[in-house]
């Protein structure tokens, strides 16, 4: 059932577009391999989320292979169980398609693996308990909103408010759900908490060469909010997924951490039949001088029927139901189902 779901999804390749911070647009379409594989990520994360008992977390996709940076992950969000827009929605900002802006986006967990990362892998970071609800009440409030700055900057400063990438959004969020009530109500008021609370960003170590490549060939990307004896000793501090969850394990003893990986089901193997004695030799043909006729192939069995359009809509309706894809999602790939038939 889970598999014939997943095909489900593999229709949608065509008009699910790549969405990754940081990460310029491709014009290329996800291709089905790539989209198979992020649904059954999807499914396998909102398993564990259901199977976890909690409310909300800070979940972490891989993108870009960063590991020259000794970084695993590259984007993170918040997953809230009980969204408006449906069961384990991932709240979270994105950078729009290597702009040096960015938008904040609520959609279902198939949309946010829907992308061609460098490993199909997640990172989810619960809160203790009471530091779940104080999370799950500042998102129902303004203060995301006034936390958030659409100039984007893959790299920003952490403690400059000249940009912000998606990480730092989150974690200032954090600091206005932790901070004692009242005492965080702006950027500058959330960074400084930070810094009493030990948040530690982390530290790049990019070369003259690199960040002016950086800059020149990339929108998003930016180093005049570094402090120039950093810049200038090639010292880049920034915001990470790493930090974000490390910050929360140091700040919360009741917080816990899992990893999510691709689990790929393995093809099956064809059974051999049995062994069946050999026939005994046939009796020689009776010569015949009159030539027969070579009976004609039997034709070729009907195309099998196209999938019905009832049923291809009702499995979309069970991943929305399921919260792998959100209302509005929904609508567009139904839409998009209607126009190909």
């Amino acid at each position: 059932m889970m598999l014939r779901r997943i095909a489900v999804a593999l229709l949608l390749a065509a008009c699910l577009g790549p969405a990754a911070a940081g990460v310029t647009c491709s014009e290329a379409p996800p291709t089905p391999e790539s989209v198979r594989k992020g649904m059954r990520l999807a499914l396998q994360v909102f398993g564990t989320l259901n199977e976890s008992g909690e409310s909300v977390a800070l979940i972490g996709r891989v993108g870009s292979d960063l590991s020259k940076y000794r970084l695993r992950y590259s984007h993170m969000g918040m997953v809230v169980r009980d969204h408006r827009k449906g069961r384990w929605t991932v709240v979270h900002m994105l950078n729009e398609c290597g702009t040096a802006s960015s938008a904040l986006y609520d959609e279902g967990l198939g949309n946010f693996f829907n992308d061609d990362p460098f490993a199909y892998e997640a990172i989810l970071v619960f809160p203790g308990p009471e530091n779940q609800q104080r999370l799950l009440k500042t998102l129902s409030t303004m203060l995301p909103t006034g936390l958030y700055e659409p100039a984007y900057n893959m790299l920003g400063y952490p403690w400059s408010t000249k940009y912000q990438n998606s990480n730092q959004w989150v974690v200032e969020i954090l600091a206005a759900a932790w901070a004692p009530e009242g005492a965080v109500f702006n950027r500058q008021q959330a960074q400084s908490w930070l810094k009493q609370a030990g948040y530690q960003p982390t530290l790049l170590k990019i070369g003259t060469f690199e960040r002016l490549g950086g800059r020149m060939f990339r929108a998003n990307i930016a180093f005049d909010d570094h402090p120039n004896e950093l810049r200038f000793s090639d010292q880049i501090y920034t915001a990470t997924v790493e930090s974000a969850a490390d910050f929360v394990k140091r700040f919360d003893p009741k917080a816990k951490t899992l990893v999510v990986k691709l689990q790929e089901i393995p093809e099956r193997i064809p059974v051999a039949a049995p062994p069946t004695r050999p026939a005994a030799p046939a009796s020689p043909p009776v010569q015949s001088r009159r030539t027969e006729a070579v009976p004609p192939a039997p034709p070729a069995p009907p195309a099998a029927p196209a999938k019905d359009l009832y049923t291809e809509i009702l499995k979309l309706d069970e991943l929305r139901k399921r919260g792998l894809l959100t209302d509005a999602e929904f609508d567009a790939q139904k839409k998009k189902l209607l126009d190909a038939k």
